[in-house]
């Protein structure tokens, strides 16, 4: 994975930078910029503010550094923005981001032109594997606790290496990183194995709820159904995921309750459909097998939507 000269340059010759990611931070976003942060910060001694509109998730408390997130734009302007996990200021929940000179280093699909210098690759397994290459370019060291972010990072977004987007870089990047110190167990059961019986019953009701049409599935989470398990938006975290894994289901659709008639639409193909596609008509975006947006209207109304758009992509598929 070759990092751009020009990035490596105008990060090398900066001294001070304002690192954001996007709203709701998933593992890559948190582990990516945490790593980068902690990088530029102990072993390159320049200044660092991590930034990010939303609280960091419980399931990711344990990465080192997450405390240093701040929820309020910076007084002064830094002479490098970075966008980490995202290529639009308005997926970082902000607006008018300070910085001298504007990056972005992100693994998404995406039409804006936001950005002085831009890195992106769409088939990478994660920003997170991207930014273990240009940390390496930048001729820094791995220490354990960046290592431990990056293999979060990639972890997650790879879905334990088990999606498409996995490469064999992608385990090289984690070999080095196991060699550099990170347990995979302790991140497995930080992530993975520390489900609260609260998230759990949550779980069943969106599984009790499942409406399967053909090749999709639609699993919703309502604010009622917050209310009855005492969860929140965060608990949701790999919801998405649930429904793909039913056999003969091509296309999972999770729809979380944002506002009184507004959901957040996650959508994940096994492959055969593009959804980033369909997640660009409701103005979202996202890679070919997991994308989303929003929508506006009532439960059913969003789900039978939702669903005509799906099964009419499904139809229009290239025969096999």
């Amino acid at each position: 994975m070759k990092v751009p000269d020009n990035l490596v340059k105008a990060i090398l010759k900066a001294r001070s930078f304002l690192i954001v990611i996007h709203i709701n931070p998933d593992g890559d976003a948190l582990g990516s910029a945490l790593a980068l942060a902690r990088v530029l910060k102990k072993h390159m001694g320049r200044e660092v503010t991590l930034l990010n509109n939303d609280p960091i998730p419980q399931v990711y408390r344990f990465l080192p550094g997450w405390e240093d997130f701040s929820h309020t734009l910076p007084q002064t302007t830094p002479d490098v923005l970075i966008l980490l996990d995202c290529g639009e200021v308005e997926r970082t929940g902000f607006k008018n981001l300070p910085g001298k000179l504007k990056l972005v280093v992100d693994h998404h699909l995406t039409k804006q032109n936001f950005g002085d210098i831009k890195w992106g690759i769409s088939d990478a397994s994660s920003t997170g594997e991207m930014v273990f290459n240009l940390i390496h370019a930048l001729g820094a060291p791995l220490d354990k606790d960046t290592a431990l972010c990056l293999y979060t990072a990639i972890v997650t977004d790879t879905g334990g290496f088990r999606y498409s987007s996995t490469s064999p870089s992608s385990f090289r990047a984690a070999a080095e990183l196991l060699e550099a110190g990170v347990s995979p167990w302790n991140v497995t059961e930080n992530i993975y194995e520390s489900i609260s019986s609260e998230r759990m019953a949550l779980m069943g009701k969106a599984l009790n709820g499942l409406k399967r049409n053909g090749e999709v599935a639609v699993i919703s989470v309502t604010d009622s159904m917050y209310k009855e398990t005492g969860t929140s938006a965060e608990d949701t975290e790999n919801f998405a995921n649930l429904a793909r894994s039913i056999k003969g289901v091509e296309v999972a659709v999770f729809l979380r309750q944002i506002g009184p008639d507004s959901f957040k639409v996650s959508m994940r193909s096994k492959g055969r459909v593009n959804v980033a596609a369909i997640a660009e008509a409701m103005g979202g975006g996202g890679h070919h097998n997991a994308a989303g947006g929003l929508m506006k209207g009532r439960l059913n109304e969003v789900e039978k939507k939702v669903t005509t758009m799906v099964k009419d992509a499904l139809g229009s598929r290239k025969p096999e």
